[in-house]
């Protein structure tokens, strides 16, 4: 299954800095290479060759506690990844926050920055993080096409990577990724990523940052496996959709 296809994980608030170190320091003892997702793509469009197995990691949201927590470990171990930033979270505060009020937050600016000084890719969340479902077509090119200049302004370069607000991907959100220019575009999915998969509905794994050693294994292993063969059915697809969207 890893010789064909790499999954992409997908984080949120890292509150625990030793969990986090734990997870990473797995991935190394499980013989995954991490792969920037600029170069994952590179290999389903030019079929440019990675070193497998291998994997992507992402971040949603820009939570503080991913810059306080998660960047040290990411930077020791050398690991590339991709944090996916929401441009009206994107706040300016005079007031100091208490530590925890901090990690719950929300990047401003300068921790943008910071991110993109320390070589980190920088993707667009959405304007307002409204599932592109519940926005009619029009207002869906809206929230792309402003929230993504907003960002490129901010940052002074351009955003190569969209996340879809809590996976939602109707075709209408789908056509207007493209046409705002994004390379490709994620959802929370299950399974791994394959060479001929659609770059703009690339499949991820939803990592809880305090999963065990067993249960981060298991959702590098035989998960995402499971996800694929139910795939295959329609009927059992369409039964683990319900249930998603319950969840």
């Amino acid at each position: 299954f890893y010789h064909n296809a790499i999954p992409i994980l997908c984080y949120h608030s890292i509150p625990d800095r030793e969990s986090f170190q734990i997870h990473m320091s797995c991935i190394r003892e499980f013989g995954l290479s991490v792969t920037a997702l600029d170069d994952l793509v590179n290999w389903m469009r030019y079929q440019i060759p990675l070193r497998m197995p291998a994997i992507a990691l992402t971040f949603d949201d820009c939570y503080a506690s991913q810059l306080l927590n998660a960047v040290p470990v990411l930077a020791a171990f050398g690991y590339p990844a991709t944090f996916f930033a929401v441009t009206q979270w994107i706040r300016q505060r005079s007031n100091p926050l208490s530590k925890i009020e901090a990690q719950n937050s929300t990047l401003r600016r300068s921790g943008l920055l910071e991110l993109r000084r320390l070589g980190f890719e920088i993707g667009f969340h959405g304007r307002t993080h409204t599932a592109m479902s519940e926005l009619a077509p029009q207002l869906q090119e809206a929230e792309l096409q402003i929230g993504k200049r907003e960002l490129e302004d901010l940052l002074g370069k351009e955003v190569h990577f969209f996340s879809y607000p809590y996976g939602h991907c109707p075709s209408s959100a789908v056509e207007a990724v493209k046409a705002c220019g994004f390379q490709a575009a994620v959802t929370v999915r299950l399974g791994g990523v394959k060479a001929k998969d659609d770059l703009f509905t690339l499949k991820r794994i939803c990592v809880p940052v305090e999963s065990t050693r067993e249960g981060l294994k298991a959702q590098l292993t035989w998960i995402p496996q499971l996800a694929e063969m139910v795939r295959t059915s329609p009927p059992l697809d369409r039964l683990a959709g319900v249930v998603w969207r319950r969840r």
